[in-house]
């Protein structure tokens, strides 16, 4: 698995949250409303904090001249988020791939087949943008706001909720939608939404055909979440190591490290196991390397200041290499 094809991962999946153009309200998408009475719905909760625990689905179909279906399935157990993507008929050079997301304490550590099954770790703090759709990335329900009339009221997931329905004749490049939104009478928290339009697919341009979307939370409560499975570092970082990105072959964090007592520190830990080093370039105020060397592979790790009088600490990327005639090993647990 290539470092390529993670990041094509992940700009794709980005792509997909953010190419959609939803939540401009153009002259377009004004035109042609259809009044159909004022709704109070107050501060709507579309991020389910106030639900705690829960676990929610999220299914956008669309039908044309090609077919496709979207789901991502959410669980959060209050402190976990797990995200589950699945995609069904989408050309394999669009279809990013299936991919499981567990999110804790502001670290992701995803893996599927859209990874090749091989573990992807970054912060919060890396800058992905969004990875998985919602139904506020397709329609922007503050624009119906003013327009949305109570029909009654219904039990979503145990929780009393009101009903909201409007629609428009136009609505950013579509046709005839029609929106059903399910409001938490308790919370404000958004438990259901229905929709569906006519027009140009906007997420995977398949054509035009029909779009209809379905956000549903299903339960309300205790939720079991696994950790994402082939995710732990197999090599030691540094005790203040912070940051961390993980990719096939590839591992970065912030220290406040510089190259020599980095270099010392691997030394350390390496030259005891059977590896050797080369001599390091080290360079002041740009880039250093430092390069260990086995029968099994190659270590090159990469370390720059973030700013130029240090106060910052040091950018560090280490690239691992190993001969495909050895196994792999685990550096951390053979050095413990």
């Amino acid at each position: 698995m290539h470092r390529l094809k993670i990041l094509m991962v992940l700009l794709v999946l980005t792509a997909l949250a953010c190419g959609t153009g939803s939540g401009t309200n153009t002259p377009e998408s004004v035109e042609g409303l259809v009044e159909i009475g004022p709704a109070d719905l107050g501060t709507l909760d579309l991020s389910l904090d106030t639900l705690g625990a829960f676990h929610a689905i999220f299914v956008l179909e669309f039908e044309g001249d090609t077919d496709w279906t979207y789901q991502v399935d959410t669980r959060s157990d209050g402190e976990l988020i797990e995200y589950d993507l699945h995609i069904e008929g989408v050309d394999k050079a669009q279809n990013p791939g299936d991919v499981r997301l567990v999110n804790n304490d502001g670290v992701n550590q995803m893996n599927g087949a859209g990874t090749d099954f091989e573990c992807v770790q970054f912060p919060d703090e890396f800058e992905t943008g969004v990875l998985f759709l919602s139904p506020n990335d397709l329609i922007d329900l503050e624009d119906f706001s003013e327009e949305l009339v109570d029909v009654g009221e219904e039990k979503i997931a145990g929780r009393e909720a009101t009903e909201y329905l409007g629609k428009r004749n136009k609505y950013a490049g579509w046709r005839s939608l029609k929106l059903s939104i399910w409001v938490d009478d308790e919370t404000g928290a958004v438990l259901q939404i229905d929709f569906s339009a006519r027009g140009s697919d906007p997420i995977f341009g398949a054509g035009s055909g029909k779009i209809s979307g379905n956000f549903t939370v299903k339960e309300i409560g205790s939720q079991q979440i696994q950790p994402v499975e082939d995710c732990e570092i197999d090599i030691p970082l540094p005790e203040d190591a912070t940051n961390v990105i993980k990719f096939p072959g590839m591992i970065a964090f912030e220290t406040s490290l510089g190259p020599v007592k980095l270099g010392r520190f691997y030394k350390k830990i390496l030259l005891p196991e059977g590896w050797q080093w080369e001599e390091p370039v080290i360079a002041e105020n740009r880039e250093s390397m430092l390069t260990f060397y086995s029968d099994e592979g190659t270590l090159t790790i990469l370390i720059e200041p973030i700013s130029a009088d240090f106060s910052q600490g040091y950018q560090v990327q280490m690239f691992i290499e190993f001969n495909k005639r050895f196994p792999k090993i685990n550096m951390k647990k053979r050095s413990r």
